[in-house]
């Protein structure tokens, strides 16, 4: 009589004279990327939900650029040697000089930031419930817009600034005067 040994796993697949190959697998840690930038020279990634900005040289090998001590890094921009970021949940918004990599950073806007575009020559930093123009004669982010809804998204297109509100309307601004979109 022969005798034969097996696991209870190997009894419940019918392969069960087949043996089995260990193996390691190895996870490396991914945050999510919600926005990117790029300056000619690297590319800027906004990330969370360790709100870093990562950037790159070969867009392979990615480092870390600034910590902003918020969770989610959700809109970047980029404009004459400024990088704009901001954050969520707490609405912070940065401005750091990439020659020199000195940081400003603005009072929090108590908002997740939706968008931060570049329009006209000019920073537009969209939050949920207010666009804000940044003022380089100030240095401050100043009320540019108030849309009747919350805000989810915003983009650059054609010459004009669009801004998509959660109920799915679209608010059209062609550096003159806000419009809904009918």
């Amino acid at each position: 009589m022969s005798s034969s040994s097996s696991s209870s796993s190997s009894e419940d697949y019918p392969f069960s004279d087949h043996k089995l190959i260990p193996f390691f697998a190895e996870r490396e840690e991914s945050s999510p990327i919600f926005d990117f930038a790029f300056d000619g020279k690297n590319v800027y990634a906004g990330t969370g939900p360790d709100g870093k900005i990562i950037f790159s040289k070969d867009r392979y090998v990615w480092d870390t650029f600034y910590i902003t001590g918020d969770i989610n890094v959700k809109a970047i921009a980029i404009l004459n040697g400024y990088l704009y970021a901001g954050t969520g949940p707490d609405g912070k918004v940065y401005r750091i000089n990439l020659s020199d990599n000195t940081v400003t950073e603005f009072s929090a806007l108590m908002s997740d930031v939706k968008g931060i575009e570049v329009f006209n020559g000019e920073v537009y930093v969209v939050a949920e419930r207010i666009i804000y123009k940044y003022n380089v004669l100030t240095g401050n982010l100043d009320l540019n817009y108030e849309p009747y809804a919350p805000v989810s998204s915003s983009k650059v297109l054609g010459g004009n600034l669009f801004i998509t509100m959660d109920n799915e309307n679209v608010i059209h601004y062609d550096g003159n005067e806000w419009e809904l979109l009918r």
